[in-house]
């Protein structure tokens, strides 16, 4: 095992997790190679497969730690951190491509794709927990009053709407779920945090702003990832989230 920069240390895969885990690495290399047609990249297609790899990387080594005894909330942000670097590194050279197609004026355009990944994962851990259906009703709480008691109100609606049975689970299953229903805080520019607040807020996927937009869905995660949209698309995203909450919504500038 070792120690990340975070401080988290997660433990080792066994053999047939790695296998696992290097399988959905050589997919997704093999898919981002046919985004490269001799000469010419196709950015559009290589941003669709990237996440899904990543994405795809990540459930599997999400999958494997949490049937680990000892497994803890703190681990998600390392393992997703870690499912991205794979994600990145297994297919550098075309990582590379469309990070300084799609980021050609940042410093660092390979760091800009890690954070846009990043986002994707925990965009992706959102919508999967917010699909399940409730498991347990108010008589659970006559059975099993001491784990309710330690609940709030908001805290148990979320183990219902991810459906989880709270007079059976075990303590690993509660602990997991709580890993998943709340990311960790992030750093990034103030317009990111406030889109990214304002999008979980209104329901809407990335998809569905860049179309209300009018831009590319590349650009959104751009934005939800730090970089500052020009003003005529700031006005927009205010116009949009405005009328979906139903209050007057203003972004700050930097």
């Amino acid at each position: 095992m070792s120690k990340s920069a975070s401080g988290v240390t997660l433990p080792h895969l066994t053999p047939q997790e790695l296998i696992d885990r290097d399988s959905e690495e050589n997919l997704l290399k093999t898919r981002l190679r046919a985004c490269l047609d001799r000469e010419d990249f196709d950015s559009e297609r290589a941003m669709h497969v990237l996440h899904s790899g990543a994405i795809d990387i990540f459930k599997v080594m999400n999958l494997a730690y949490l049937r680990r005894p000892q497994y803890k909330p703190e681990w998600k942000e390392e393992i997703i951190s870690t499912a991205v670097f794979r994600a990145l590194y297994s297919s550098f050279d075309y990582v590379s491509k469309y990070a300084h197609q799609e980021y050609r004026d940042s410093d660092d355009p390979t760091l800009e794709v890690a954070e846009e990944l990043k986002q994707a994962i925990r965009e992706h851990v959102e919508a999967t927990a917010s699909h399940f259906k409730p498991a347990f009703t108010s008589s659970d709480t006559k059975k099993h009053p001491s784990v309710f008691e330690s609940l709030t109100g908001k805290e148990a609606a979320s183990y219902a709407r991810a459906g989880i049975d709270i007079a059976s689970a075990s303590p690993l299953l509660l602990m997991a779920h709580a890993a998943l229903d709340h990311p960790a805080s992030e750093t990034a520019s103030p317009i990111g945090d406030q889109l990214r607040i304002l999008r979980q807020e209104s329901g809407f996927t990335t998809e569905e702003i860049a179309e209300k937009i009018g831009i590319n869905v590349r650009h959104v995660y751009k934005h939800l990832a730090g970089t500052v949209p020009r003003a005529k698309h700031i006005r927009a995203y205010e116009e949009v989230f405005t009328a979906a909450l139903g209050r007057t919504v203003k972004l700050k500038r930097q």
